[in-house]
């Protein structure tokens, strides 16, 4: 064989395997959602109301990645309380933007409360990916506040199937735990602007 030959044989099969290779998309290569929400908080209790709620849903997703159950439980129980104020300081009356609110925080209730009473770690991530998938509508009814939100998604979390969740910062603390082989990604960024409330 020819020097020649043996080099481009060599260098087709390192090509080959690195195509194989799974890499981690970058930032520019997942979807970027900018988007208008459907209602806009516009009043500074809601705004804080809705950070609350934001940070609460981090905290019980930290104490999953922690293995910590307990701590996820009272988490929630944060999180239940910090979506009741956000029934409770929305507008008593019969708009739209008050009906979203407390059909968005009634929701998240039933995921939570079964975060709450379930007992065991794996039970608790189960129910915390129903609660990732009402925040997901929660989020686009309302927005991001300014913050951006990165969607990471697991591709064998829950038994072999597919869950994401949200991070507030770019490293991501799996909830799930990660079995062997699987490594979680970057599946989406959300962004939208709230309303500037008016003094």
């Amino acid at each position: 064989m020819k020097p020649t030959h043996y080099l481009a044989l060599v260098l087709g099969v390192a090509l080959g395997l690195a195509a194989c290779q799974p890499r981690t998309p970058t930032v520019k290569e997942v979807t970027q959602e900018r988007f208008e929400p459907t209602y806009q908080l516009a009043n500074d209790t809601l705004i804080d109301d809705y950070l609350e709620v934001l940070r609460r849903y981090n905290e019980i997703k930290q104490a999953l990645a922690d293995g910590n159950p307990t701590r996820s439980q009272a988490a929630t129980d944060s999180l239940l309380l910090a979506a009741g104020r956000f029934v409770t300081d929305s507008p008593k009356d019969t708009t739209r933007l008050s009906q979203a609110l407390r059909k968005a925080a009634n929701d998240l209730r039933p995921p939570a409360l079964a975060i709450l009473q379930s007992g065991t770690l794996s039970d608790q991530r189960q129910h915390f990916y129903g609660l990732s998938q009402k925040l997901l509508a929660f989020v686009k009814d309302f927005g991001t506040a300014g913050l951006y939100l990165r969607q990471y998604t697991n591709p064998a979390a829950l038994n072999n199937r597919p869950a994401f969740w949200f991070e507030t910062d770019s490293l991501p603390d799996d909830p799930y735990g990660t079995p062997a082989g699987a490594q979680a990604s970057l599946t989406a960024i959300y962004r939208s602007q709230y309303a500037t409330p008016t003094p």
